[in-house]
């Protein structure tokens, strides 16, 4: 496996779109819930193109993109605001790399590009209801260090919001 930077042309914002509004993945990455439009991921190209402190790069396992990596350099999320921290995510959006442990060595490649772009501290969000994704991270060595309460609402009810640190 390997992280390949993304290029930034439109079509790769198209795919990650595309893997995204699956409703298999969707309100597992998102707290709206609703369906991203062409125009969101629009908006995502122009920061792209603008320079904002963000990074993208493809899981390309045998040649083949399955999904991809990001991190954003001090976004306003961000519970503990420093310009040496980042928020972190992913999305496996090929079904069948589902549950083959690429998440986890992405995962781990990620955390090398933070460390090589000289950024010291990771933090990430993770829904209560995503026990797989917590397992990941709780294995990797991130910490829980704040809970936002009734966060997301999915399957009838509210969820919380778990946040997370790992120090690289």
């Amino acid at each position: 496996m390997e992280l390949l930077k993304v290029k930034g042309i439109l079509a790769d914002f198209e795919q990650m779109a595309d893997w995204d509004n699956q409703p298999q993945i969707l309100p597992f990455i998102t707290v709206n819930f609703k369906e991203g439009t062409r125009h969101q991921k629009l908006d995502a190209y122009d920061m792209f193109k603008h320079g904002l402190k963000k990074a993208h790069f493809w899981i390309v396992v045998d040649g083949r993109k399955i999904g991809y990596v990001t991190y954003d350099v001090n976004p306003p999320h961000l519970l503990i605001s420093s310009e040496e921290s980042v928020w972190i995510s992913i999305c496996i959006g090929e079904k069948d790399s589902w549950g083959r442990g690429y998440a986890k060595e992405a995962m781990a490649l990620l955390e090398n590009e933070v460390k090589k772009a000289g950024y010291k501290r990771i933090e990430l969000g993770v829904f209560s209801y995503n026990s797989r994704a917590r397992s990941l991270y709780e294995k990797m060595n991130y910490q829980e260090f704040a809970t936002i309460k009734k966060f997301t609402y999915y399957l009838d009810r509210w969820h919380d919001d778990i946040r997370m640190q790992k120090y690289v």
